[in-house]
């Protein structure tokens, strides 16, 4: 009994459903959109990317002239190998200090204030530590062990590579 009448309740749902679906007719499905880059957001958004590049291209050419002098420097130290020519690293490095800060801010340095001003414009580099051999190498002209030469090397190409105004 309880069967039938949850039937009969089925059944006149189902009746009324199908009657507003008479009065509502078919259901209106509107055109496709069709996909286009006509519109002026693409061309806003295409310029946009354009002069972007632009920027970034201008940006990294001039990052590349201005550091020309960088990898000069790093050529020219790649090229010592003897113990002769480690007095040669610290014409370089003088150079390359006296172009980037100036010849009055570097010029005047030498000794322990020479060496703390490298460690003090690079990162992580340690010179001060080296001082005792870098002073053999120039006032006494004696040569030093592969070892502190290659430390020599790396500290300098080290600084040439991240040296910056005041860190």
């Amino acid at each position: 009994m309880v069967l039938d009448a949850h039937m009969a309740t089925i059944q006149d749902s189902t009746s009324a459903d199908t009657s507003l679906q008479v009065f509502l007719g078919d259901l209106y499905e509107p055109p496709s959109v069709p996909f286009t880059f006509d519109t002026i957001g693409w061309k806003v958004l295409g310029c946009l990317i354009l002069v972007s590049l632009v920027i970034f291209m201008f940006y990294q050419i001039r990052r590349y002239v201005r550091n020309q002098y960088r990898r000069e420097a790093l050529q020219v130290l790649s090229q010592i190998e003897s113990g002769s020519d480690m007095s040669r690293i610290f014409i370089i490095l003088k150079q390359v200090a006296i172009q980037v800060f100036g010849r009055s801010e570097v010029a005047h340095l030498q000794g322990k204030d020479w060496l703390a001003f490298l460690d003090k414009t690079g990162k992580n580099v340690e010179f001060q530590p080296l001082g005792g051999h870098i002073a053999k190498i120039l006032y006494e002209n004696i040569e030093v062990d592969k070892d502190t030469q290659q430390q020599l090397l790396t500290q300098s190409q080290r600084w040439i590579k991240t040296h910056a105004r005041e860190l």
